[in-house]
């Protein structure tokens, strides 16, 4: 069942469907070295980061779920290039 309220298409549920788009424009691995990709929300970035490392691009998250811990971790990787990407919340 649909319904139209206003210009956007509706579901029953009252949410919005909207067309897919590629998470990067251009490969990540085009460019050489580190770099650093913010994403909105907590689960883009683990999402993210588990896509980029099953694609061969080695990548760490960081974002407010983590521990204490693991953020050091992370940023140890990233840091010392064991890690080339850095996905982190804005």
């Amino acid at each position: 069942m649909r319904c139209r309220s206003g210009r956007y298409p509706l579901g029953v549920s009252g949410i919005r469907r909207f067309p897919r788009r590629p998470a990067f424009r251009s490969q990540p691995t085009a460019a050489p070295g580190r770099k650093v990709v913010f994403t909105r929300t907590k689960h883009r970035a683990k999402k993210l980061a588990k896509q980029l490392n099953a694609s061969g691009v080695p990548a760490v998250e960081l974002h407010g779920n983590l521990s204490q811990g693991a953020r050091t971790r992370n940023m140890d990787d990233f840091h010392s290039g064991r890690a080339q990407t850095l996905v982190a919340t804005d």
